[in-house]
């Protein structure tokens, strides 16, 4: 089983130790405070978890500024509360209902009527948009077709795969 030792702050550099406790222990101790010391038993148990960390970015940020950009719209161009309310979303590793969206409003009606006067794509339709992006960004980062679909949010790889053949569609369609 792996062990993660840090000390306080961000770490400065990272120490990979694969040995018994009483070898990593004595690493700890002599290492710098800000360094972060990642201890393993065996060699098997470092490849696994060099095969399952990845340094790609988990949140759905990303996949959510390249629809605002495809839906003809940058973040920065948005009203503050509107922005403000995006860059929550983004920070989410999976895209939310739209009633999330909406209930940072007073009301549905003040959220549609500032979403439309700002985007001229529908909410569902660009949290589609941005599910879509993000399994794109996944596949592209070396996933399965299934963990894809799966960490997007989708139910299978057949609705995801609609998805994306609709999203392709309907970016060609734009001028």
């Amino acid at each position: 089983m792996s062990k993660q030792l840090v000390r306080d702050g961000p770490p400065a550099a990272e120490v990979i130790v694969v040995g018994p406790p009483d070898v990593w222990r004595a690493v700890v101790k002599t290492v710098d405070g800000g360094c972060h010391v990642l201890a393993f038993a065996t060699l098997e148990e470092l490849d696994r978890w060099r095969r399952t960390t990845t340094l790609e970015d988990p949140s759905i940020h990303p996949d959510l500024v390249a629809a605002l950009i495809e839906a003809g719209c940058p973040l920065g161009d948005l009203p503050g509360r509107l922005r403000s309310v995006l860059e929550s979303l983004g920070r989410e590793i999976k895209i939310p209902l739209l009633r999330r969206l909406e209930g940072e409003w007073p009301s549905r009606r003040s959220f549609y009527r500032t979403w439309h006067t700002h985007l001229e794509i529908a909410p569902a339709a660009f949290l589609r948009r941005v599910r879509a992006l993000q399994a794109s960004r996944l596949l592209a980062n070396g996933r399965t077709k299934k963990e894809a679909a799966l960490q997007a949010g989708y139910s299978s790889v057949d609705q995801m795969r609609r998805n994306m053949r609709r999203r392709e569609h309907a970016t060609c369609k734009s001028p």
